[in-house]
């Protein structure tokens, strides 16, 4: 079974190679903050999963790490104080 496994992983390899050149080469790596369910079942409970500041080489090496942190932060900031918000108007 494991034979099979390394075959798949050694095919992939070449693929996985590219994607993680270009990941790295780029400026930017998208993310999707569509917000999803807390738990199955809870209607009206959403949360923003993608609370991740993706900082590229480029970016560390021009200093602008602390930047895209701090816009991360305020997208965490702007959501919470949202959650807050519908709280109020559903008590």
């Amino acid at each position: 079974m494991c034979d099979w496994m390394r075959q798949c992983a050694e095919l992939a390899s070449p693929l996985y190679e590219l994607m993680k050149q270009r990941t790295l080469s780029s400026k930017v790596v998208q993310t999707d903050d569509t917000p999803v369910p807390a738990l199955p079942g809870f209607t009206g409970r959403l949360r923003l999963y993608s609370a991740t500041g993706f900082v590229t080489p480029a970016d560390m090496l021009a200093g602008r790490q602390r930047a895209i942190h701090a816009a991360r932060d305020r997208k965490l900031e702007e959501a919470r104080r949202q959650r807050q918000l519908r709280r109020r108007q559903a008590a």
